[in-house]
C-alpha cells in the first residue's frame, strides 16, 4: 500500500514542508477525532493520500510507545464507506517516530458528493501533515504485445 521514507530534511514546515496543511487537535488533550472534506469521484478512481506524522514525545525521547493511529475512507452520499487504509505509528513509524509516505484508498464507485474522511486518536504534541489528495488509477499493469510473447 505504500512505502515508508524519511520526511523531508526537518520535522517543522520548513519551505520542504511548505504544501503540507497540518491538522491541529484543539481540545487541548490527546483525543479521539475525525475530520472530513468533500471529494467527487468517479468510478475505478482510488484516492492517494500524502501523508507525514511525527510522534513528537517519541522523537524526544519523553514518552513511552507511540500511540497515534489513523484511518482514512471515503464516505459516500448514501452513508455507506470504504474499506479503510489504516496507519499506526507503532508499526508503520521509522524508528517509532515518524512517518512519510502515499496511502490508497481504493474505490470503486461514482459519487460526486462523497468525502474523504480521517478518523484517529493523536497525542496533544503529535504533529499531522497532509500533502497532496490525488484522484487516479495508481494500478501498475503491464500488457505484453503480440511479438514479445514468444520471448517471455
Amino acid at each position: 500500500m505504500y512505502k515508508n521514507r524519511d520526511p523531508p530534511k526537518t520535522a517543522s514546515l520548513s519551505d520542504d514542508w511548505k504544501n503540507f496543511t497540518q491538522v491541529e487537535i484543539r481540545s487541548g488533550y490527546s483525543t479521539d477525532f475525525e475530520m472530513k472534506t468533500p471529494i467527487s469521484v468517479q468510478q475505478n478512481q482510488s484516492l492517494r493520500v500524502e501523508l507525514a506524522f511525527i510522534d513528537t514525545d517519541s522523537l524526544t525521547g519523553q514518552g513511552g510507545e507511540p500511540d497515534g493511529k489513523l484511518h482514512f475512507f471515503i464516505k459516500y452520499k448514501d452513508g455507506t464507506d470504504t474499506k479503510t487504509t489504516d496507519f499506526y505509528c507503532k508499526t508503520d513509524c521509522i524508528k517509532k517516530d515518524h512517518f512519510y509516505a502515499y496511502l490508497d484508498i481504493p474505490q470503486d464507485r461514482t459519487d460526486k458528493y462523497a468525502y474523504f474522511v480521517m478518523r484517529g486518536y493523536a497525542g496533544l504534541k503529535d504533529k499531522i501533515y497532509l500533502g497532496s489528495l490525488r484522484l487516479g488509477s495508481f494500478i501498475l499493469s503491464t500488457e505484453v504485445i503480440e511479438s514479445s510473447k514468444a520471448v517471455v
